[in-house]
């Protein structure tokens, strides 16, 4: 079984040294899936869905950097049931995962402790002056890469 979470993606982000990137596409099965609700806390997260069932993709967004990330998800199951939430540790592929990730080149994402949340909130800078061909680049994106992520044979 192939085990995909935040820190697969993180480990890439690493790997390519991704400063800011953001998760625009996702299609894909799962076979395991864990979600932290909305009404979790830092100080209370019993707040968690677990499913160990078959479950579709349904979407899959969130952003990247070198200091952490944040993704959320929602699943389908075979009736159709839709949840979703923060993705957590332990989401098992069934499939695939055919992720799209695009470099937000001219940002750098980090993570700064917010009182109020207790959680790290995201921190936006843009990197300034960014010289490309002799002019000053305005916000620069491309497609980083087109992930497959699949089960082992």
């Amino acid at each position: 079984m192939f085990h995909w979470h935040l820190e697969t993606l993180m480990a890439y982000a690493h790997q390519q040294k991704l400063q800011a990137a953001s998760i625009v596409s996702c299609v894909g099965s799962l076979r395991k899936a864990s979600l932290r609700l909305a009404d979790a806390t830092h100080d209370a997260r019993d707040k968690e869905l677990h499913f160990d069932e078959k479950l579709e993709i349904t979407s899959l967004v969130g952003t990247l950097g070198l200091e952490g990330g944040h993704l959320h998800m929602s699943v389908a199951n075979k009736e159709g049931c839709v949840f979703g939430g923060h993705v957590l540790p332990g989401c098992q592929i069934f499939t695939t995962a055919e992720i799209i990730l695009v470099h937000l080149q001219d940002l750098t994402f980090s993570r700064r402790h917010d009182p109020a949340t207790g959680f790290g909130e995201l921190v936006v800078q843009r990197n300034w002056p960014r010289v490309g061909h002799g002019v000053v680049s305005g916000l620069l994106l491309s497609v980083l890469a087109y992930l497959i992520l699949r089960k082992p044979s």
